[in-house]
């Protein structure tokens, strides 16, 4: 058995398209060029718009990823005010508040796979910190939180923290008490991976390390994921 096949990978996304497509792109990159196994879970219907919204990829690549259903009971939703006063999506708010319902089946999930696997590493989007606690009770799993924002926007966000200033302008309400819980219960992983490169945010990157939210973990940047084409004249 290859070292590769030791290692198994499991994605964790958030369900909004920006955090999915990301983290994608990551995933193909580990199972294609690693040759890792790869299991990419989500809600079946963010599985779905994720495969479909591809780019950069030929769909044949998708083929390298295990897409795993987490099940979700129905939920009231409402479609989208044109006249709202920002341009969040705050009719997302019920879907985001839900994915607490995906907790157990994904303890299923990294428990299965754990078993069969030297190491399970588990990569989750920040807001979905309860993965990284799922992942802390099994021995040979270790964690990584996965930030889709750049450096200098976690800098910055950070700062206002510190300051006491809310990001109303940014978030809903209702969307910043949820991101609030979610940092409230996050579990220290064994890093944090950010979609950026050090050659454009080396400054913010070396500025996160200082900072009492971040200084604790070590901070990788893997980007940009998403496939950018280079054309030499």
């Amino acid at each position: 058995m290859s070292n590769a096949d030791e290692v198994t990978v499991v994605i964790v996304p958030f369900p909004a398209q920006s955090h999915l497509n990301q983290l994608l792109h990551f995933s193909l990159l580990l199972s294609t060029r690693s040759g890792l196994a790869v299991y990419f879970a989500c809600l079946a219907s963010h599985n779905r718009q994720a495969k479909l919204r591809l780019q950069g990829w030929p769909l044949s690549s998708l083929s390298s990823i295990h897409f795993h259903d987490l099940p979700l009971p129905p939920i009231p939703s409402s479609p989208p005010n044109p006249h709202s006063p920002t341009t969040f999506p705050t009719h997302l708010q019920p879907l985001f508040d839900a994915t607490d319902l995906i907790r157990s089946p994904l303890s299923s999930l990294l428990l299965s796979l754990s078993a069969s696997s030297r190491c399970l590493v588990v990569v989750h989007d920040h807001l979905m910190s309860f993965a990284g606690l799922e992942a802390a009770a099994i021995p040979n799993v270790e964690s990584y939180k996965f930030y889709s924002t750049s450096a200098a926007f976690l800098c910055e966000a950070e700062q206002l923290r510190m300051q006491g200033t809310d990001l109303d302008e940014l978030f809903s309400p209702e969307f910043r008490l949820f991101t609030a819980w979610r940092r409230k219960h996050e579990f220290k992983s064994s890093g944090l991976i950010i979609n950026t490169c050090r050659e454009v945010e080396r400054n913010f990157l070396e500025i996160l390390t200082t900072r009492e939210a971040y200084s604790s973990e070590l901070v990788s940047a893997v980007g940009p994921l998403n496939p950018v084409p280079i054309n030499i004249n």
